[in-house]
């Protein structure tokens, strides 16, 4: 049986610093090197909006500017001595590209690890360090309001529309509400998803969170179900951590249906024959 080669790997994280004085910072970029197999990536944010928000006097078309360079330095170095970088210590690497003085652009070398894939290893390292909560800034994806008005046409054309209600289930130490219910014996709960975020570890959270919400009231007397309607990311690449999303959601010990966006006439269909609609 064929095995891949675990490939050892050392990284860096670049950092913005706002205030050397109280070390305010935020990761802006990522350094691995994997002497190895002849490999090292460098790589820093394109997006300024999460460092604008945290820190509104910034210079962002400075910062970028700032860290372009470095990628171009890292680039440059890269292309001239290929052999005599994937040989040299991470640290050197780092010095040649972002010398140590007070600048606002630091770096430091924060661990090493094993891989077998270590292009996906440079990816998620990252969404970890750099990219995790950057989706929270993105106003520019399909939110869980634009996913609920794709299923809200076909539950108005069936005639639903008009008896989804607000209802919150309650249990003795928490209570979850939920915008969209029908009722009809047991308590039918629709929730609209948009995965369509930044980050696989910020699509694979969301699922996690709500896996947990619906936990935590599982054990209340009311009789439910829950209907996930939910979208995909637009990027392919996250269509993996999108598998896992959906996979985590099912998880739940309350009965789960999963419905895509292009199953909006399928939810439609369903939910009026549970409540004899015709």
């Amino acid at each position: 049986m064929n095995t891949k080669p675990i490939i050892k790997y050392e990284f860096a994280l670049i950092k913005y610093v706002h205030d050397i004085l109280t070390g305010e910072f935020i990761n802006v970029g990522l350094s691995v090197v994997a002497p190895s197999i002849n490999y090292s990536n460098l790589k820093c944010k394109t997006t300024s909006r999460r460092i604008k928000k945290t820190f509104p006097d910034v210079n962002s078309i400075q910062l970028k500017k700032q860290l372009k360079h470095i990628e171009n330095i890292f680039e440059k170095n890269n292309s001239k001595n290929l052999s005599l970088i994937h040989s040299e210590k991470l640290e050197k690497l780092m010095l040649d590209i972002i010398p140590h003085d007070d600048s606002s652009i630091q770096w430091e070398v924060v661990g090493s690890g094993v891989s077998i894939n270590i292009e996906k290893t440079f990816d998620d390292l990252f969404d970890k360090y750099i990219m995790k909560y950057e989706e929270k800034n993105i106003y520019d994806h399909k939110s869980d309001d634009d996913v609920w008005r794709v299923f809200k046409k076909d539950l108005q054309n069936r005639k639903i529309l008009s008896l989804v209600k607000p209802y919150t289930i309650s249990t003795n130490d928490d209570e979850l509400n939920f915008k969209h219910t029908l009722k009809n014996g047991s308590l039918h709960c629709l929730e609209a998803l948009s995965f369509d975020l930044t980050t696989s570890e910020g699509i694979k959270d969301k699922a996690r969170s709500w896996l947990g919400k619906v936990t935590s009231i599982s054990k209340s007397n009311e009789l439910f179900e829950i209907y996930y309607m939910v979208s995909s990311p637009s990027d392919k690449k996250l269509q993996h951590a999108f598998d896992n999303a959906i996979s985590i959601l099912k998880k739940s010990e309350i009965p789960v249906h999963i419905y895509m966006e292009n199953e909006s006439v399928k939810l439609a269909d369903s939910l009026s024959n549970k409540l004899h609609i015709y």
